[in-house]
């Protein structure tokens, strides 16, 4: 074995690729040229040696002597040292010191940077002779060393063991550059290469290690997805540039010479032949790229095409059941495009004719074409529900499924949402939908609309720590989990049956009476479960708690008395686990969980999450003396708790209570007058009902109709509140007309930003507005934008959506690759949104604002509750909670400062505009007159603004509102009434001071 070993680390020095790499550094040219060395790296010769161990050490120890031939001139003639090493390799004794010199040298060579590092730099050392930096580089490349830039050195010790020697040898090289060429690795280029060669290591390693089979196809088969021809032309998604080589073409020649040089895994080549789609490349304008890759294949496996698509053959069967799956799917999701969101007779039939077909039940249970399906569906939520009912059904036979955990994972994060989120929409558009056991009698073990509320709502909003912080889901936030998230991400919970449930009245957007459900417990003590739409009060003998009433060891003693989960579930709820119990607990939970009609895929995640819950209780509720209050609407819901000396209260989010004000309380107060404050606050803080202005019947009307309807809609509440930059109305969907939306539109440039509401989106409307900028071909500016009152629904992301006005008087908007023109605004509304199922369309009187909570568009505040906001210091009801939009304010503004300019003579005058920031962020502005006295150099001031203030209560910063005031005063200037006089004055600043200290003042120009 030992001879054999020494044969092959000999034959390396007349192999081909050692004759190309010599004659390459013997080119003086040609060894400096980066195109070269790239040449080489990708030439057959060098593929098939690369990870030879004669071919590296003798690469190696030729560069050495490279090096010194070069370097200290120890060879005298061009050739003497191929000659040298050919007849040094040649010999097998001579062959063991060649290795023995070899790791000598390396020894030598690192002590001897040390040194070098520790010398000063004007010290007189022998300087070493660096190699061509175009040779390193695809070195790198070739080896894969460094991944991506920033990205610490991949670990080379589990792979081929020649590439550890190279990496060894590579950055003792680099580490002798003054300027080693490691940004070059970071070009655009040069990272596509060195991917492609990553995806070429991992496969031959995992064919060395003989890893590939059919089994595992999931793990190899994305690598080979690579090569198809939409990934010839990669993206960088973080810097947003197109790569200037193409990884696809690279690892196709890689492929190629792979296949030609070893024996392939007859599963590789099958799906690289069904990938690449090779059968038919002849007639492909990649026939150039991905024949030769073709022919090898047919060298290798010559009756792969009768394999593939004989009829009859594996391949083609599973080929017809995942293309017809697919086109279900994808036919089903076109009619819900179209607004239909239930599954017609074809689909149905469609679905039932595939799971009844032979070829389904023969690869049902196939990895590969779990894979395949595991591919198209994970991430869907628009599914066929007959589909999803009967895949989960399939994956859900553990004792014939191989790949419990990936089926685990489709189901519940793609299958069961799918289910829920078709009623969720229904529900959006307003669609009538049969609403079952709504009653609290019917509460049982065989409702899962009451499991899907009560688990959401039961046990208010607390978190729990994630089992695995690695691992995102949407209903993780902060590496934590939330129950209630996670009920609403998985299930999407019927909110029409909730509010059918807890007898929510649509009038006046309240519960009048809630509904309630008492027990009698094993221990003789009283339970009364109380209802509402966003939490649930719990009474023991007629004392509302709002603690741990039990212990876990309690619990469970009752809990062998109870016959009914749900009473189980009510009793969790007011008691407290210790962290020790925790996994008892959950095991205990998860029986209960057992008996109830949930899903049981979710049912260890909802265990735990429940569990975890009880025992983070004791840690956030510090203090056992405390009552909870609480004010509920339709879309807000505060929290009071009250405490011994002071009253926290908490508005609903989506995934937590978030904590919005803090009220101290007196130790001389007692407990009724605290409560009877406090409700008084929370009374403050409910939003009025809107004041409608008239609707306007959409029914039996075409998309373009409806369209001029809405753009009228728009024009009424423009006509109403004077204000023409910023406008709504709300569009209503379906028979019954209980879903509605809010449609706003901003006109430039005062409307409200709505991106400011979601940061997400403000990248992608600012490349919106680029698009459209660039591809209109007149003289045009883009006139204001259309957008949803919330940020999303389950349908589509709510982004903004800009317009442009030509010269010519043509409305634009582009869309996706489509430019979209019209005569008018209304011709371009129903390109921008789906306006099939809106059935009405209201207008309000009430100015716009936006919720604090959830960043959503209101409607409900008037000009009533505008002016209290802005004529008051202190924060009112609407403050609290919601925001006023810029355009109200700014036209209130304009109203004030007429009001204050009709009273007083400005003209000639040095008018000061004040801003002052006092407590609780609150800026008030004045405006006074000066005048200067020359002779003691002091300043009169005539306070202008005496009679009624002006304030802010909802600017981040005073920068942010000085920009904000020096532009409202331009464009009052420019357009308000007493703009004229204004402007004839001496001078015009403005003034910024926090607290007694002028911190900046900026001068307008008249």
């Amino acid at each position: 074995m030992q001879k054999e070993k020494e044969r092959d680390s000999g034959a390396g020095a007349e192999s081909p690729a050692m004759r190309q790499l010599i004659a390459i550094f013997e080119r003086k040219e040609d060894c400096k040229k980066a195109d070269v060395w790239q040449e080489f790296f990708l030439s057959e010769d060098f593929l098939r040696e690369q990870y030879s161990e004669g071919f590296v050490h003798n690469m190696l120890q030729y560069l050495l002597c490279w090096k010194q031939e070069n370097g200290w001139k120890l060879s005298t003639a061009s050739g003497s040292c191929e000659k040298t090493t050919i007849k040094f390799e040649n010999n097998k004794i001579l062959a063991v010191l060649s290795k023995l010199w070899s790791r000598f040298t390396d020894t030598v060579k690192y002590f001897w940077q040390c040194f070098r590092r520790n010398r000063f730099r004007n010290d007189i050392v022998s300087t070493e002779v660096c190699l061509p930096a175009g040779f390193l580089t695809e070195l790198a490349i070739a080896y894969v060393l460094r991944l991506e830039q920033g990205q610490s050195v991949i670990d080379v010790s589990n792979t081929f063991p020649m590439r550890e020697v190279i990496a060894k040898r590579w950055y003792i090289e680099i580490d002798q550059m003054e300027d080693p060429p490691i940004h070059i690795l970071s070009k655009p280029d040069c990272v596509a290469r060195m991917r492609a060669f990553y995806d070429y290591l991992q496969l031959r390693h995992m064919n060395a290690e003989n890893a590939i089979s059919p089994g595992n196809r999931g793990v190899w088969s994305k690598i080979l997805l690579n090569g198809q021809t939409r990934c010839l032309y990669e993206q960088n998604t973080q810097e947003g540039y197109w790569y200037e080589e193409q990884r696809g073409e690279c690892l196709i020649t890689l492929f190629t010479c792979w296949i030609r040089n070893e024996t392939v895994p007859k599963c590789v080549l099958e799906c690289m032949y069904q990938e690449y789609n090779l059968k038919n490349v002849e007639h492909s304008m990649y026939r150039k790229l991905y024949a030769p890759l073709k022919q090898e294949i047919l060298r290798q496996y010559p009756d792969i095409e009768r394999a593939l698509y004989e009829d009859g053959s594996r391949a083609q069967k599973m080929a017809d059941c995942f293309r017809e799956l697919a086109r279900i799917v994808s036919d089903n999701h076109s009619n819900y495009d179209k607004g239909i969101y239930d599954e017609t007779k074809e689909i149905k039939e469609r679905i039932q004719a595939l799971f009844t077909s032979s070829k389904w039940q023969e690869l049902q249970y196939d990895m590969e074409l779990f894979d395949k399906i595991f591919s198209q569906i994970h991430s869907r939520r628009v599914m066929p529900v007959t589909l999803s009912k009967e895949l989960i059904v399939l994956y859900s036979q553990k004792e014939r499924w191989g790949a419990e955990n990936r089926a685990q994972q489709l189901i519940v994060e793609g299958l069961i949402p799918s289910l829920g989120f078709n009623r969720r929409i229904r529900e959006i558009e307003g669609q009538p939908a049969v609403l079952n056991k709504t009653g609290v009698e019917d509460i049982g073990e065989n409702n899962p609309d009451f499991w899907q509320y009560y688990l959401t709502w039961g046990y208010g909003l607390r978190n729990a720590c994630a089992e695995d912080p690695k691992r995102s889901h949407k209903y993780d936030q902060d590496q934590r989990k939330y129950l209630p998230a996670y009920m609403e991400r998985t299930y999407y919970p019927s909110l029409a049956w909730q509010k059918c449930f807890t007898r929510f009245d649509e009038t006046t957007k309240e519960i009048s009476s809630p509904v309630s459900i008492e027990w009698n417990l094993p221990d003789k003590r009283t339970l009364r479960v109380e209802f509402h739409l966003h939490y649930v009060l719990y009474w023991i003998d007629g004392h509302l708690v709002h603690n741990a009433e039990y212990t876990f060891t309690e619990l469970v003693r009752l809990s062998a008395s109870l016959e009914r989960p749900e009473l189980f579930f009510f009793l969790l709820a007011i008691t407290s686990i210790e962290r020790s119990e925790c996994d008892s607990a959950a095991a205990v939970v998860e029986r209960w969980l057992r008996k109830t009609p949930l899903y049981p895929q979710t049912v260890p995640d909802l265990a735990r999450l429940l569990t975890e819950r009880c025992c983070t209780r004791q840690h956030e509720e510090d203090s056992k003396d405390f009552a909870v209050c609480y004010m509920e609407q339709e879309s807000l819901c505060v929290r009071a708790v009250v405490r011994k000396e002071r009253v926290e209260f908490y508005v609903l989010g989506d995934f937590v209570w978030h904590k919005f004000h803090q009220m101290a309380v007196e130790k001389s107060v007692c407990g009724e007058q605290t409560r009877q404050a406090v409700m008084e606050f929370l009374q403050a803080l409910k939003q009025p009902l809107p004041v409608s202005l008239g609707t306007v019947s959409l029914e039996n009307m075409e998309p373009g109709e409806k369209a001029e309807r809405i753009i009228e809609a728009f024009q009424s509440h423009q006509q109403y509140s004077s204000c023409l930059t910023e406008t709504y109305c709300v569009l209503r969907y379906g028979a019954q007309r209980m879903s509605e939306r809010v449609l706003y539109c901003a006109v430039n440039p005062f409307g409200e930003d709505l991106t400011q509401r979601n940061e997400r989106i403000a990248k992608q409307y600012a490349f919106s507005c680029q698009e459209l900028d660039r591809k209109v071909k007149e003289k045009h500016r883009i006139v204001g934008f259309l957008g949803w009152g919330d940020f999303y629904t389950p349908k589509e992301i709510c982004e903004p959506k800009p317009f442009a006005l030509g010269e010519s008087g043509t409305y634009y908007y582009y869309q996706s690759i489509r430019m979209r023109r019209g005569d008018s605004l209304a011709a371009l509304l129903p390109d921008m949104f789906d306006l099939t199922n809106v059935t009405e369309v209201a207008c309000f009187c009430g100015n716009l604002s936006i919720s604090r909570s959830d960043g959503h568009l209101e409607y409900c505040y008037g000009e009533k509750e505008l002016r209290e906001s802005v004529h008051t210091l202190e924060k009112t009801g609407a403050d609290y909670l919601s925001v006023f939009t810029e355009t109200g304010i700014w036209m209130e503004f304009a109203s004030w400062l007429d009001k204050l300019l009709a009273a007083h003579e400005t003209r000639g005058q040095w008018v000061r505009f004040v801003f002052r920031r006092q407590a609780d962020e609150v800026y008030v502005l004045e405006v006074v007159n000066r005048t200067e006295c020359y002779n003691d150099a002091a300043f009169a001031e005539e306070q202008l603004s005496a009679d009624e203030v002006f304030a802010w209560k909802s600017v981040r910063s005073g920068a942010d509102l000085l920009e904000h005031l020096k532009d409202m005063l331009v464009w009052y200037l420019e357009n308000g009434t007493y703009g004229g006089q204004l402007k004839s004055a001496r001078r015009l600043d403005i003034a910024y001071w926090i607290d007694e200290e002028l911190f900046g003042c900026y001068e307008m120009e008249n």
